[in-house]
């Protein structure tokens, strides 16, 4: 009996080492875990601002065309307007 309480609390111990060990081992994957979220969210984050950054200088010259295109339409309607107008005073 005693070699079979003294096999089983070397048993025991041994497993009870096994799980403090994979305690250890989880304790530090999640560490590591932690580590990689924090790092893909910097790195998101940077690269939002960047396509945000890039986004809004699009947006912003887009805008000068179009304000361009705008501009140069109202220039010649006014001018076909102005035409017009000399048009029918002659008549």
């Amino acid at each position: 009996m005693d070699d079979l309480a003294g096999r089983m609390d070397a048993g025991f111990a041994r497993v009870d080492g096994e799980i403090a060990g994979l305690r250890t081992e989880i304790g530090l994957l999640r560490s590591e875990m932690h580590q990689e979220f924090r790092s893909t969210r910097t790195e998101s984050r940077h690269e939002i601002d960047g396509s945000r950054t890039e986004l809004s200088a699009s947006i912003e010259a887009l805008r000068s065309d179009v304000k361009g295109d705008i501009d140069a339409l109202r220039t010649e309607l006014k001018g076909d307007m102005d035409a017009l107008r000399t048009e029918l005073k002659g008549d």
